[in-house]
Formats: structure tokens, C-alpha cells, sequence
């Protein structure tokens, strides 16, 4: 399995997606998302995926931070 970075921060709730990596998720070719989740409250934001996947959740993973990261594979 080879892991491959879609998204970086630089803080919180300010994950971005670059072009290339939306072309590799819209071409399907991610088999697992791991996506850690914060907790802060937004008004707005830009939306991880153009287009609506199908997704199973595999495994959530909380840390006392109140970080929850979310394990995704496709369905």
C-alpha cells in the first residue's frame, strides 16, 4: 500500500485539495481516505470532494485533543 498526502493545513479548518489530487480522486484511483476531523465551528468552508463519493467507514481513531480521525474506503 503507498500512502499519498491530498490535503495539508496550516491551522485549523484549513485543509485544501490541490487540482492534481482532485483529478486522482475523481479518476477513483484513492482506495482509503483518511480524514481527521477537529473540533471547531465553521460558517463556511470549500468541500473535499467535487462530486459525491461512496464511501463505508472503516475506523474512527479519537485522541484527547477531541481530534477524530475517520478511516474511508470506497464502496
Amino acid at each position: 500500500m503507498r500512502k499519498v498526502v491530498l490535503a495539508s493545513s496550516s491551522g485549523p479548518a484549513r485543509a485544501s485539495v490541490s487540482p492534481a489530487a482532485q483529478a486522482v480522486i475523481e479518476a477513483g484511483l484513492i482506495d482509503e481516505f483518511r480524514l481527521p476531523v477537529d473540533p471547531v465551528v465553521l460558517t463556511d468552508g470549500k468541500p473535499l470532494f467535487n462530486e459525491p463519493q461512496r464511501l463505508h467507514l472503516i475506523d474512527a481513531q479519537r485522541f484527547d485533543t477531541g481530534v477524530v480521525i475517520h478511516t474511508y474506503s470506497r464502496q
